[in-house]
C-alpha cells in the first residue's frame, strides 16, 4: 500500500509544482514548496489510507505549508505568467490560428493575474488542475456551496476582466 500512494506523490509532483508556482509566484520558493509538501506527505504517510485521493492530500497540505509560510513571511503576490508557457504548445493548427489562440491565452493569463487571489486559486484548482468541487472544499477547507458560489464569481469575474483587457487590446492596435 505504501508504495502505492509514494507513487502516486511522485505522479503528482508536477501538478504540485504548477500549484506553487501559482500561489508563491516563484520557481525557487515553489519548488521548496514542493520539497517541504512531499516530505510533510512521506513524514504522515500513515495517516492515510488506501482508498484515499493522494494528490487532494498532497494540495491540501501544500496550501496549508503555505498560508503557515506566508503569515510567517508575508511574501509577495503571485504573477501567473511565470506558470503557464507550455499550455496549448500541442495545438495542431495553422501558424495563423497558432498567432491568435497564443495572443488570447496571454490575455486570458493577463486576466488571470488581475483576479482576487481567491479567485484565481479556485480557478486554478477546478480547470488546469481539474478537482472535483468536493475536492477543492476539502484543500480550500470550506463548505461545498463556497467553492459553488466562489467559482461562479471567480468565472464571471475572469469574463469581466478579459473583456476589458480584450477590448484595450483591440483599442490599442486600432
Amino acid at each position: 500500500m505504501f508504495d502505492k500512494i509514494k507513487k502516486e506523490i511522485i505522479n503528482s509532483i508536477d501538478s504540485l509544482l504548477r500549484y506553487a508556482v501559482v500561489i508563491t509566484g516563484n520557481e525557487e520558493d515553489a519548488k521548496d514548496l514542493v520539497q517541504e509538501t512531499c516530505y510533510k506527505a512521506l513524514k504522515s504517510i500513515n495517516s492515510l489510507d488506501e482508498n484515499s485521493n493522494v494528490k487532494a492530500w498532497l494540495f491540501t497540505i501544500m496550501r496549508n505549508l503555505w498560508i503557515n509560510q506566508r503569515k510567517r513571511n508575508q511574501i509577495s503576490p503571485v504573477y501567473l505568467e511565470e506558470t503557464i508557457e507550455n499550455v496549448g504548445d500541442e495545438w495542431n493548427i495553422n501558424p495563423e490560428e497558432l498567432l491568435i489562440n497564443n495572443e488570447m491565452r496571454q490575455l486570458l493569463l493577463k486576466a488571470l493575474n488581475d483576479l482576487p487571489k481567491a479567485y484565481k486559486e479556485i480557478l486554478i484548482l477546478r480547470y488546469f488542475e481539474d478537482f472535483s468541487y468536493n475536492e477543492i472544499s476539502k484543500i480550500l477547507d470550506c463548505p461545498l456551496g463556497t467553492v459553488m458560489s466562489r467559482l461562479n464569481r471567480a468565472r464571471e469575474k475572469l469574463k469581466e476582466v478579459f473583456l476589458k483587457i480584450y477590448e484595450k487590446n483591440n483599442d490599442d492596435r486600432s
